[in-house]
């Protein structure tokens, strides 16, 4: 058996797992992901309106 092929099938065996996982844990899943959402959100908000205030003003 190559290495090619056995990391291939763990690979393979490894997005199954998640998938039962998700389909079992789905409240938990869909919780995760809001969580992940806001903070991206937020963070690019933030990011937004610092660079605004650092770049928006005159230089002198």
């Amino acid at each position: 058996m190559s290495s090619k092929f056995a990391v291939t099938t763990l690979i393979e065996l490894a997005i199954a797992i998640l998938i039962v996982y998700g389909f079992m844990n789905e409240d938990k899943v869909i919780r995760f992901e809001q969580n992940i959402k806001r903070i991206i959100v937020g963070n690019y908000r933030r990011l937004k309106r610092v660079a605004k205030d650092n770049f928006g003003k005159e230089r002198i």
